[in-house]
């Protein structure tokens, strides 16, 4: 069962400050941690699935931020 917009309202703002910290401590950029929440959370929208099972959301959320921050430092 896919996760309503309230579950994944509710994600982001349980998540967003972790999120943005550690982008912003591996990248030294506001910019870039705010391009790396935004794009995690565009991946979580596409990947609901993950999110919808709690044990599944922490890695999820780790996982895709720390893929992007490598993208990002490869640009």
């Amino acid at each position: 069962m896919a996760p309503t917009e309230a579950v994944l309202t509710s994600w982001f703002h349980e998540h967003r400050s972790f999120l943005w910290g550690l982008s912003y401590r591996i990248t030294g950029s506001a910019a870039d941690a705010d391009d790396i929440v935004q794009e995690t959370f565009v991946r979580a929208h596409q990947h609901e699935g993950a999110i919808a099972r709690q044990e599944l959301a922490e890695s999820f959320r780790r996982h895709v931020a720390s893929r992007r921050v490598g993208e990002s430092a490869r640009c």
